[in-house]
């Protein structure tokens, strides 16, 4: 009826822009949650830049989702971005399920995490390789002629009539394959939530799938940065946004070393490493009946201290590693532990890389393996994993991620090389309170679980280097 459109009508224009929205608990890898105070002003406005930079959702848009909607990633880039624009949502049944709810659905969006595109990367490689002869040498080849095609196409030349030609064969005998379990209408991904390992972000990309990166925080509404959909710099996490400054600031001496914003964009652009600091639209009200944690976070002139530590590379913003997460040894040598890891992820055999190291000679890690290759490998029942031991001690299973362990130590440095690891049986989880919602490990409660554990890595003797 017209009075209760008059009533809509009066309620609506009774909210102003800078009354708050939502309450968002940070899940804090360390430290007590914090509610951000977070606005329909830092929203709406970080609803509206995004689609700006990323032009190409329309209200065709099918999103699977199966991240939380508690968690601000999900909130903005699925439910907002689609009520916006009037796409369809699809809500996936479960984490378990969402391979086959993707055949189902036939989404053309995705926001996920990296720890989804890592295991989706693994499974797709090991079953392109698992056969070994003919059927491997395809699948290879097929990367490698997706990478060339990829290059040159990102270097802006144009790929001549026989690159072409083969990779219009990869598609058909390989790529199609991959493409049709994601139920073949993906037009790309967003990934949000943790910096996603370069090698990932391009095997998508030689596949001719799309992975745009996006990076932020609850503080931040979240979006600060997002790649756009022309433009793909790999191992960056994107364009600053409108309407907001980036900088980069160096930790000791707090001398600005860079400060940047959507216009002043130039892909040439490079700086060196310091914390990610940003002032605009985007930045929360402040932390609920937290004063003295808002000044902390927020300092006078308006910049909000992200604790990330990253630089900008290709007029790109790229993401280290949290500030709190650096390791530094006993000779006082910096560890930042993600890159580290990352290198490590790139085994078959290993799911998650846990590092410690701060204080200590050297680095040692916890190592999740990943259940199915080990299951084969060893011919192990699901009782293996049912077994009370929190870590696996047989021999000849420490020996087998021994040599991918070594090998990959190559690409290292020596004093980030892991020099001894636990192999613990079963995943750190979300239940237990030792991961966050987007799968980032709660360092600070992870040490103080296993601490006995740790201590007993480094009472043997090791090389330190």
């Amino acid at each position: 009826s017209s009075e209760q459109l008059q009533e809509i009508t009066t309620l609506r224009n009774a909210i102003k822009p800078s009354d708050i929205s939502s309450l968002i608990y940070t899940s804090g890898t360390t430290g007590t949650p914090k509610g951000a105070m977070l606005s329909h002003g830092n929203f709406v406005e970080n609803v509206k830049v995004c689609l700006q930079q990323i032009p190409v959702i329309d209200e065709t848009e099918t999103f699977l989702s199966f991240l939380p909607l508690s968690h601000v990633f999900e909130r903005t880039a699925t439910y907002h971005v689609c009520c916006a624009q009037g796409c369809k949502i699809a809500f996936a049944q479960s984490l378990e399920l969402l391979a086959k709810n993707m055949g189902e659905v036939r989404p053309t969006v995705m926001n996920c995490v990296p720890r989804l595109l890592e295991k989706i990367h693994d499974k797709a490689i090991k079953s392109g390789t698992a056969e070994g002869g003919f059927k491997a040498k395809i699948f290879l080849w097929a990367l490698e002629t997706g990478q060339a095609y990829r290059r040159e196409k990102e270097a802006g030349k144009s790929p001549g009539i026989v690159l072409s030609a083969k990779k219009a064969i990869a598609e058909k005998l390989v790529f199609s394959k991959i493409k049709e379990k994601t139920g073949g209408r993906l037009k790309f991904m967003i990934s949000g939530g943790a910096a996603l390992p370069k090698n990932v972000g391009e095997f998508f990309g030689n596949l001719g799938i799309k992975i745009l990166e996006g990076f932020g925080l609850t503080e931040t509404s979240p979006v600060m940065s997002v790649t756009e959909y022309h433009r793909q710099v790999y191992g960056t996490v994107g364009r600053v946004i409108p309407g907001i400054e980036i900088g980069i600031q160096n930790v000791e001496t707090k001398e600005m070393i860079s400060i940047q914003t959507h216009e002043t964009f130039n892909e040439n652009f490079e700086c060196a490493e310091g914390e990610i600091i940003v002032r605009g639209h985007c930045v929360m009200q402040g932390y609920f009946n937290k004063p003295a944690e808002t000044a902390e976070a927020i300092d006078r002139n308006d910049w909000f201290h992200t604790g990330d530590i990253g630089r900008f590379y290709k007029g790109n913003l790229q993401i280290t590693d949290r500030l709190k997460n650096m390791i530094v040894n006993a000779y006082g040598k910096n560890v930042y532990p993600t890159p580290v890891e990352n290198v490590y992820l790139k085994s078959l055999k290993i799911d998650q890389v846990f590092l410690i190291g701060d204080k200590r000679e050297y680095l040692t890690a916890f190592i999740v393996p990943n259940k199915e290759n080990l299951q084969e490998a060893f011919k192990l029942s699901e009782s293996f994993f049912e077994k009370p031991e929190v870590f696996i001690e047989e021999k000849e299973i420490a020996d087998w991620i021994t040599q991918d362990i070594n090998k990959l130590s190559g690409e290292l440095a020596k004093f980030e090389r892991i020099k001894n690891f636990k192999i613990k049986r079963n995943p750190f989880s979300m239940e237990e309170g030792e991961i966050t919602p987007t799968m980032k490990p709660k360092r600070k409660v992870i040490e103080k679980k296993y601490v006995e554990s740790i201590n007993q890595m480094y009472s043997v003797s090791v090389d330190a280097d």
